[in-house]
């Protein structure tokens, strides 16, 4: 199968890294032919406007289309109904079960899990800086709005900054007999009162103290020290390095990640940068649904409640055959599951697997 992907360069530079990463190292290993579309070209079939982002894939050798949309929304209750109605394929990160169900059948039938995703570059990634500008003309021109606005201009260039903080995905790698200190890593950052509707930050907080308490030195983490934390729990701050590189890093060094759900009960990135990096995982179980499950006792050791957690790490902090094994475990799943490359493949040919409207 040869395939043809045009993509349509109008979201913006974080949120589609993931795919935009697997989508260049595709094309640089000759797997795909790729076209970005940006909001200043001609194109004979533009896509309805939305916010996510949208591929049309051709199978070249029998001139088959496959219209395909990418939600990384952290909502499982919201989706771009207008690109849902219009595509073939509407793959969703936050893929929440009854909320799937909640659409009619024809577009219910049309979703499917998209996995786990983080912001990563590709080294072969020759248009992020267009990707950026295509996102800031797409959106002022959908808004008519003026294009001069300051504000949206900055925005832009806080998403390339951003963009090129992350390391490229070699960078997240680390092999499951790559030397790890038996230390449990959890940072993580608080939302402002308004923005936590779900009681992730008491429960973040409760994690955080109930490690320390624990563990001693054996800890690593605590809160992001944004202002809110500074002024709520002063005494949970993390001193370590929070850039994006810098906890990559972390992640590295420590034998043990833990992880609690993300806003809106989303699967946060730094699961799937856990298992990049060949991690034995400590997890609230994920409500999300993922193409291949990750399973409890194999891939992570689950948790209910802080005691649960604690006694989680102890556990492989205690037992280096178990800890060995997870490792491996969780390595082999990234190798076949979340390297972006291999991800964006399947979904591009899974597109295939289905009926074109």
């Amino acid at each position: 199968m040869v395939l043809e992907v045009k993509v349509y360069a109008d979201a913006d530079p974080i949120h589609t890294a993931y795919v935009f990463t697997g989508l260049c190292d595709l094309a640089y290993q000759n797997e795909i032919q790729l076209q970005f579309v940006y909001p200043w070209t001609r194109h004979s079939r533009k896509p309805p406007p939305g916010t996510h982002l949208w591929l049309e894939v051709e199978d070249v050798e029998t001139g088959q289309v496959r219209r395909v949309c990418f939600d990384y929304s952290d909502k499982s209750n919201v989706f771009d109904v207008n690109r849902l109605k219009l595509c073939d394929m509407y793959l969703k990160r936050s893929y929440y079960q009854p909320d799937v169900d909640k659409l009619q059948p024809e577009l219910r039938n049309r979703v499917v899990p998209l996995g786990l995703i983080y912001a990563c570059r590709s080294s072969h990634d020759r248009a992020p800086i267009q990707r950026a500008l295509g996102h800031y003309f797409a959106h002022k021109l959908m808004a008519r709005q003026p294009l001069g606005s300051v504000q949206s201009l900055y925005t832009t260039l806080g998403y390339l900054k951003r963009y090129f903080q992350s390391p490229v995905v070699s960078g997240f790698e680390a092999s499951p007999d790559q030397d790890a200190i038996p230390t449990v890593l959890y940072q993580t950052r608080l939302f402002d009162q308004t923005s936590d509707e779900t009681g992730v930050n008491e429960w973040r907080v409760s994690i955080i103290r109930a490690l320390r308490e624990a563990l001693g030195d054996r800890f690593v983490g605590g809160l992001i020290p944004t202002d809110f934390a500074k002024e709520h729990y002063p005494d949970l701050l993390s001193t370590h390095g929070t850039e994006r590189k810098s906890f990559v890093a972390m992640i590295k060094r420590s034998l043990i990640a833990v992880y609690t759900r993300g806003v809106h009960h989303s699967i946060a990135w730094k699961f799937g940068e856990y298992l990049a990096a060949a991690k034995c995982v400590v997890a609230e179980p994920p409500r999300n649904k993922l193409p291949v499950a990750l399973e409890q006792g194999k891939h992570y050791l689950p948790f209910t409640s802080p005691e649960e957690c604690v006694e989680a790490c102890a556990r492989l902090l205690e037992n280096p055959q178990l800890a060995s094994e997870m490792r491996v475990n969780n390595y082999n799943y990234y190798r076949a599951e979340v390297v972006p490359s291999t991800r964006v493949f399947k979904c591009l040919t899974h597109a295939f697997d289905r009926p074109s409207k």
